[in-house]
C-alpha cells in the first residue's frame, strides 16, 4: 500500500508552521503533493509567492514530490482524491488543527467511501495545534504583520531554517 501526503494551505507566506506540517507529510508518507493557489493575501501577492515557491522554497524542500497551483486548496485537494484516489492507497490529509474541519470524516465516508483517508490532525491535536504550547508558533498573519511593519528580524524568525539564509530574498520576491 503507498501511502499520500496531501497538504492543503494558501501559505502566503510559507512560514515554520506550515513547514512543520510539511515535514510530518515527508517522514510519514510515500509521496506528498502540496495544494496552494496563487491568489492574493494581504500585502502577498499570490503572483509573487508562486515565484518564491519556484526558485527558493521548492528546490530546498527535500522530499516534497509535487506543488499544485489550484483554485481553491481545499477543493484541490477533494478534486485530486476523486479523480486520481485509488482504493489501495493510503491518504492523509496534513492541515492545522484549525483547518481539519474542511474534511469533515461523514463527508469523505459518504462521497469517497472507498478511499482510506486519515487526518493527522483529529489524530493528535496538540501536535497540529498553532496556538498550545506544544504546536509551532506560527501564523501566515504574524509573519505578514511582521512584513507590514517592516521587522525583518521578527519576520526571519517565523521562517524554518534552512529558509533563513535566503530570507531577504524570499522578502525581496514577496514585496516585489
Amino acid at each position: 500500500m503507498k501511502t499520500t501526503g496531501l497538504i492543503p494551505g494558501g501559505m502566503k507566506p510559507f512560514h515554520k508552521g506550515h513547514d512543520f506540517i510539511v515535514q510530518e507529510a515527508i517522514h510519514e508518507c510515500d509521496e506528498v503533493i502540496l495544494f496552494t493557489s496563487a491568489k492574493d493575501r494581504g500585502i502577498i501577492k499570490g503572483l509573487n509567492m508562486a515565484k518564491a515557491w519556484k526558485t527558493i522554497i521548492q528546490p530546498l524542500l527535500i522530499g516534497l514530490d509535487r506543488i499544485e497551483f489550484v483554485r481553491s486548496p481545499v477543493g484541490g485537494v477533494y478534486t485530486y482524491l476523486e479523480t486520481e484516489g485509488v482504493s489501495d492507497n493510503e491518504y492523509r490529509i496534513y492541515a492545522g488543527i484549525e483547518e481539519v474541519n474542511r474534511f469533515r470524516p461523514e463527508y469523505l465516508a459518504k462521497h469517497l467511501p472507498d478511499l482510506t483517508i486519515i487526518q493527522p490532525a483529529t489524530l493528535n491535536p496538540e501536535r497540529y495545534d498553532r496556538t498550545g504550547s506544544k504546536g509551532v508558533d506560527a501564523s501566515a498573519t504574524a509573519v505578514r504583520n511582521a512584513i507590514e511593519v517592516g521587522n525583518f528580524q521578527l519576520f526571519e524568525s517565523y521562517l524554518p531554517d534552512y529558509l533563513k539564509p535566503y530570507a531577504r530574498e524570499y522578502l525581496s520576491i514577496l514585496l516585489a
